[in-house]
């Protein structure tokens, strides 16, 4: 499928997984999800930038509240969204 049809539908889970649970991993998957959408639509930069801004404070707040006890896999995850 198409890189933004799949982002697209990942998006949507992410949505619909933050109505079940209030892992604190959801909403910076969601601002990566919204990043990664507005970058292959080709927006403008400014919007883009809004978007990588928005998810680096969901994550910066993320990395400070979340106490999972799998730290290895989500350090991994915070690595991945920070990179972006």
């Amino acid at each position: 499928s198409e890189p933004l049809t799949t982002v697209e539908e990942w998006r949507k889970e992410s949505f619909d997984f933050s109505r079940e649970s209030d892992d604190v991993l959801i909403p910076v998957t969601s601002r990566a999800f919204d990043a990664l959408s507005l970058i292959l639509k080709g927006s403008d930069l400014p919007r883009i930038r809004n978007a990588l801004a928005a998810m680096d404070f969901e994550r910066s707040n993320c990395v400070q509240i979340d106490n999972a006890e799998e730290q290895s896999v989500r350090s991994l995850f915070f690595g991945i969204i920070q990179s972006l």
